[in-house]
């Protein structure tokens, strides 16, 4: 409930489902894919969707009961929230069937199109990590939640352990500013009015539940399109500004005591979000996130920026800064050999070598693909007749399997980038992924690297041989040595499988 258990982020093809046939049940979803851990639990926040998932079936396991049976029993009916539910339309079969009266209260979704919005027909199903993020709930019900945790509980919890939900489990930064409490997160201070809360949402469908113990207040908004996040943050914002006005609160300040670091080079490197696939495939969905690049401002503050914000940071201790105007902290972490390793702020951080990043590991992977497309054309030129007229049968077939080698390669990527684009096309990622297409270039992949340790092993074969001059080695190697970095890449984004259709 802390979301420190180390696990990697795993979501493409899985989190949502709009067949209901393709429809898992918790104990299946978690068994069929279950996260790596990464990194030692307790070590970083690092949310988890898994996490919140297995947190609900150890509720289920627990009680004997289903979660969605559990939560019904001990929250929805003593608070009386008589339209909310965890289950979905899975069919009248099914044990967990959402109620037909409640089924006729959900919503549709709609998409932005060229001049208007159209309608999504399907129901996105989440029932696979349901304690994640299952619920349908008018606001009206929710209310009634908020209501019950701003006044201490007593309905469906102990006082004491109510108390709990209000207090951080995890501060993600030394300013405890930001914090984790049990399933609500602190990390906003609208107008200066601290907030606990929660968001979330599926394809369409984006909510808040924002709180404020200091106010006894509560917000919530749910919007039914795919551009309602955004909107839902400005509306809080305005309303809280509103009705309470703005406190100005100052950030945290450096005593005379503090020791500031004196070279702020030290800080300054790329940095990576820690909430991302890295065991399969779906390591592609992290070139969509942006890196976060850090500057010495001439050894006065840090410059954090990525794509959508900026900040300038001054520290106020060995290892924490301030950005004043935001009151946003950023903190950075040292291995045992004094290297940072992460920085913390909203999330964590890992920093990482220059060509680790999403966008320059695109590039190198482009590159690659220009070298292996140059080298194809010049060994089509090559092959003219009036330039191989004397070439040796050895060298003639050598060319040949290079030739073809690349040639499939270059294919290869073709299906490639059309399984990406028609994906994509399609909206598929969310719900089938890897499609057909891409697990039919992915086994090609494999095929193909096999191809090419043959002609690496081919070529070095071709070192021990003394009729062969030493420049037609050197020439040789080059198309190899670009074959061999394609393989490497490809292996480094888990693009070689083998799949059984």
């Amino acid at each position: 409930m802390s979301h420190m258990t180390g696990f990697e982020d795993l979501i493409l093809g899985h989190i949502f489902e709009k067949d209901v046939e393709q429809v898992l049940t918790l104990k299946e979803y978690l068994k069929a894919f279950q996260p790596k851990r990464v990194r030692p639990a307790g070590e970083l926040f690092t949310y988890s969707n898994y996490g919140s998932a297995l947190a609900g079936h150890i509720v289920a396991n627990v009680s004997g009961m289903s979660f969605e049976q559990y939560v019904e029993t001990y929250i929805f009916t003593p608070l009386g929230m008589k339209h909310s539910t965890f289950r979905e339309p899975l069919g009248e079969t099914n044990l967990l069937q959402m109620p037909h009266e409640l089924e006729l209260r959900v919503s549709k979704a709609f998409s932005p199109s060229q001049s208007s919005f159209d309608q999504i027909e399907h129901f996105t199903f989440i029932s696979g990590v349901s304690p994640a993020g299952g619920i349908s709930a008018p606001v009206t019900d929710m209310a009634k939640f908020a209501e019950e945790i701003l006044s201490g509980c007593g309905t469906i919890l102990r006082r004491e352990t109510c108390g709990q939900i209000q207090k951080p489990s995890v501060f993600f930064t030394s300013a405890n500013q930001i914090s984790m409490q049990f399933g609500f997160m602190q990390h906003r201070e609208y107008s200066g009015h601290l907030r606990l809360g929660h968001n979330g949402g599926t394809d369409y469908f984006h909510s808040e539940m924002g709180l404020y113990p200091e106010l006894n207040f509560a917000i919530l908004i749910s919007t039914n399109t795919t551009t309602g996040k955004q909107f839902n943050k400005e509306l809080e914002q305005a309303i809280v500004k509103l009705l309470f006005g703005e406190i100005a609160k100052k950030p945290l300040q450096a005593g005379d005591d503090i020791t500031l670091p004196a070279d702020l080079s030290f800080f300054v490197g790329n940095y990576i979000d820690t909430r991302r696939p890295q065991s399969n495939v779906e390591v592609l969905y992290t070139f969509t996130q942006p890196t976060t690049y850090i500057e010495n401002d001439n050894n006065k503050a840090l410059i954090i920026k990525n794509q959508n914000e900026s900040y300038r940071a001054k520290p106020i201790s060995s290892h924490l800064f301030v950005d004043e105007e935001n009151k946003r902290y950023f903190e950075f972490v040292e291995d045992s050999s004094g290297k940072i390793t992460q920085m913390k702020s909203l999330g964590s951080f890992d920093k990482v070598p220059s060509f680790k990043t999403p966008e320059n590991r695109i590039a190198i992977l482009l590159v690659t693909i220009a070298l292996l497309a140059f080298c194809f054309i010049t060994l089509l030129i090559s092959s003219i007749k009036r330039f191989v007229s004397n070439e040796s049968a050895t060298k003639k077939r050598y060319r040949r399997m290079v030739t073809l080698c690349i040639g499939l390669w270059l294919v290869n990527i073709c299906l490639f980038v059309f399984s990406i684009i028609h994906d994509l096309g399609e909206f598929a990622y969310p719900y089938d992924f890897p499609s057909p297409w891409f697990k039919a270039a992915s086994s090609l992949s494999v095929i193909m690297s096999l191809f090419s340790l043959y002609i690496l092993a081919t070529w070095i074969k071709t070192l021990r041989q003394k009729d062969i001059s030493r420049f037609y080695k050197l020439v040789a190697a080059v198309p190899v040595t670009v074959i061999t970095m394609l393989v490497i890449q490809m292996n480094n984004l888990h693009m070689l499988k083998l799949y059984i259709f």
